[in-house]
Formats: structure tokens, sequence, C-alpha cells
């Protein structure tokens, strides 16, 4: 992955910001229409619990074991930033553009990712228990033994998405379109639609010729609950 070595943004946005998020936010508060840039910034292992960056410019940023705990990423443009190993426990993430960031291990208990597009993301063993990602797009993003326990799938885009080994164990997937590689993964207690049960779950990788094939049968006998459109639960 393609990174820039530099900063490429606002100088005066990084020396502000390296000043604590409560002078940070109070400054957020009066200029409320200022978009932060901090393209390639190094927020490297920084406290930045609760601060404000809302339609922050943070692309390709290293915010590796960055505390971002509570903190307002919404409507961020965050392509290509390194957030391996960073806490955003409780971060309002929706609406955001996180293609290509790496999540890899990273804190995402109870984040909000409602419409986000995480395309090519890389959220391999992160914890995403009771994260909402309702609506979000997930193109093609890895998420090899992820937590996702709990979490809210509905409506999401699943498109060839590697979820090899991760636990989705009493997640809502109801309307997700699941193209997606679910060898060892947990379903026991999962709410999936069954018109879009569409994955082989026993394969390593999706095969394209049972996409179009809904096999709900595998699903049960995995342990998941299956709906119908009409919301009904299928017995």
């Amino acid at each position: 992955m393609k990174r820039i070595k530099e900063f490429q943004g606002n100088p005066e946005h990084l020396i502000l910001l390296k000043e604590g998020v409560v002078i940070w936010n109070r400054w957020r508060n009066i200029l409320l229409t200022t978009e932060p840039d901090l393209r390639g910034a190094n927020l490297k292992g920084l406290d930045l619990q609760g601060i404000d960056l809302q339609g922050a410019k943070l692309t390709n940023a290293n915010c590796r074991r960055t505390n971002f705990k509570g903190a307002n990423l919404s409507h961020a443009s965050l392509t290509c930033s390194d957030f391996k190993k960073a806490n955003l426990k409780g971060a309002n993430l929706s609406y955001s553009d996180l293609c290509r960031v790496r999540f890899d291990r990273a804190n995402l208990t109870d984040v909000d990712l409602t419409q986000s597009t995480l395309e090519e993301a890389t959220l391999e063993t992160s914890n995403l228990t009771r994260a909402n990602l309702q609506k979000a797009y997930l193109k093609l993003s890895h998420m090899k033994y992820a937590n996702l326990r709990y979490a809210n799938l509905q409506y999401a885009k699943l498109h060839l998405t590697t979820l090899i080994g991760a636990d989705l164990r009493e997640a809502d997937l109801r309307f997700s379109s699941l193209y997606s590689s679910l060898h060892f993964t947990q379903l026991a207690g999962a709410k999936i639609t069954q018109q879009y049960c569409m994955s082989n779950i026993w394969s390593k990788e999706p095969e394209i010729s049972t996409w179009y094939q809904p096999n709900p049968t595998k699903y049960q006998k995995a342990g998941a609950i299956l709906f119908d459109q009409e919301g009904q639960r299928v017995l």
C-alpha cells in the first residue's frame, strides 16, 4: 500500500491538534465550517479521545495505536490511513471514506460505521463487537478472524468480502448481500434473510457458480436464524 511519506496538509492544523483535544475542539466549535486538513499526518500513539474530526481530510495518515475513543470522524476522508491497533471504541465513523484503510487488531467496539465506504479495507482480527455497519459498503474488504458479535450489518454490501474465521454470532445480517467467503465463520444466532444466502460457507473462496443459488439449509445447520423478506422468521 502506497503512503505519503511527508505531511501534505495544513501545518497550522497539525500544530493546533498537537496542542491537545480541549484546544482543538474549542477551535472547531468556533470555526464550524473549516475542514481540517491533516493529510499524511503522523498521529501515531497520540491520545485524541473525544476529538472532533468531523469532515476532516486524514488520508495517508499514520494513526497506529492512537486513542480515538469516542471521537467524531463522521464524513471524514481517511483513505489509505493506518489505524492498526488503534482504539476507536465508541467512535463515530459514519458516512466516512475508509477505502483501503488498515484496521488490523483495532478496537472498534460500539463504533458507528453507518453508510461508510470500506472497500478494500483491512479489518483482520479487529474487534467490532456491537458495531453499527448498517448499509456499509464492504466490497473486497478483509475481515478474517474479526469479532463481529452483535454487530448490525443490515443492508451491508459484502461483495467478495473475506470473512474466514470471523465471529458473527448474534450479528444482524438481514438484507445484507453475502457474496463472501465464510469458511470457518461462526454463525450461531446470526440473523440472515434467506433470499440473500448466496455464499458457500464451506469453501475457502467464494464460488461464483453458487452465488445466485440461495442455499439456506447450510446456514441453518451452522446455527443461523433465517428470515423472509417480510421480516418473518423462517422455521
